[in-house]
């Protein structure tokens, strides 16, 4: 394996091929995929944007931060100077997303070398989420990514910089996107290895930022921001615990469901405790997989967010989670006839279970004391 990586490092060649194979990857599952549910929401989201609509008072399906929302409407705008404008729109909204995994895969080679860049750019979940599933949190990722790594230069020092500035921003920007990072301000907070001082910038200050980020659609989207944004709740499957597996067995516990998001908020902070001691970049790391493994619900594009972490720290355990994510509910369906929700949720289980055992793996290896 070692003279491959090699092999690959010295071929400068290699990384272009990486590159344009995962860019025609994504334009050929884009062309040949229908428009979902969330492709045609968004399309309809960013024509309520163009058309200088409050987003949040004109659909209760735009569950995110404004950000996305501009981003889109920017979009519909070009789109519509076109005659096929839907296909056009799709294209540009998939090339936005295969450029922040781009982004994201340059901070991998930076960090980890060529090789590893590749194997991101080129991994089997974002390229399906991109392009099959449509959903943008790759680029909520990438925003958080290169925060976390502005900040991991000058997190221990007294000083403030540009460098703290720019992370800052981008740790406000990926929360304006998609706040899959609202839990890692405590995270911050715990941790040991950040200046006292900064500490409190680096976890306030997404937060306050997030927050406003609001007021220029209120009091029109005040209802749209109340219950599609911050009282909306995934999928409700909790797959550590295996509810949604439960539910379909007709076995669940009654009170489990409602007490999934209370144990996922306790076993995240639990675990940003444990990882109190990691510098801020390996810090963020450990809460893109953990967000993920006690998640009280999810849906398949959740799992692209730990696929850097796993990468950057590969194992047997990080074939194993993009093997089990190739299993597609429909191949079984063909052999089980169980629907595609009731194998979605059986197969979710097994993903996150191997996520918890990276976390433990990680710890007994690389614990910090």
């Amino acid at each position: 394996m070692q003279k491959i990586i090699n092999k690959f490092e010295n071929v400068r060649a290699c990384w272009y091929i990486a590159v344009i194979a995962g860019i025609t990857l994504r334009i050929l599952f884009m062309l040949l995929m229908k428009d979902d549910f969330d492709m045609l929401n968004f399309f309809d989201s960013g024509s309520f944007v163009a058309a200088g609509k409050n987003i949040y008072a004109s659909t209760k399906y735009y569950n995110y931060g404004p950000v996305m929302s501009l981003l889109l409407g920017a979009i519909a705008r070009i789109s519509s100077c076109f005659a096929n404008n839907r296909l056009v729109f799709k294209l540009l909204y998939i090339s936005l997303l295969t450029v922040s995994d781009f982004m994201t895969a340059l901070l991998v080679s930076r960090k980890a070398g060529r090789f590893w860049g590749a194997v991101f750019f080129l991994n089997p979940i974002s390229i399906h989420v991109a392009a099959s599933r449509h959903q943008f949190d790759s680029l909520a990722f990438m925003f958080a990514a290169y925060g976390a790594y502005f900040l991991e230069e000058t997190s221990r020092q007294e000083k403030f910089s540009g460098r703290d500035i720019a992370g800052i921003l981008m740790l406000s920007m990926s929360m304006i996107t998609k706040h899959f990072m609202t839990a890692f301000p405590a995270w911050i907070l715990m941790n040991r290895n950040i200046n006292a001082r900064k500490k409190f910038m680096y976890a306030f200050v997404p937060a306050v930022l997030f927050l406003m980020s609001f007021v220029p659609y209120l009091p029109e989207g005040w209802q749209g921001i109340r219950d599609n944004v911050f009282l909306y709740r995934s999928a409700k499957n909790f797959p550590l615990a295996a509810l949604g597996v439960m539910k379909h067995l007709e076995i669940a516990p009654a009170w489990l469901e409602g007490a999934s998001f209370l144990i996922f908020g306790v076993l995240i902070l639990l675990y940003g405790y444990i990882f109190r001691r990691e510098d801020i970049y390996d810090s963020f790391l450990l809460y893109s997989v953990s967000v993920v493994c006690f998640a009280s619900g999810i849906y398949y594009q959740y799992f692209l967010l730990p696929v850097m972490a796993l990468v950057l720290y590969p194992s047997a355990l990080t074939l194993i989670y993009f093997l089990l994510y190739l299993v597609r509910p429909q191949i079984i369906y063909l052999f089980t006839g169980l629907s595609v929700f009731t194998t979605r949720d059986f197969l979710h289980v097994p993903m996150v279970w191997c996520l918890l055992i990276w976390l433990v793996q990680y710890y007994r290896h690389n614990r910090v004391s």
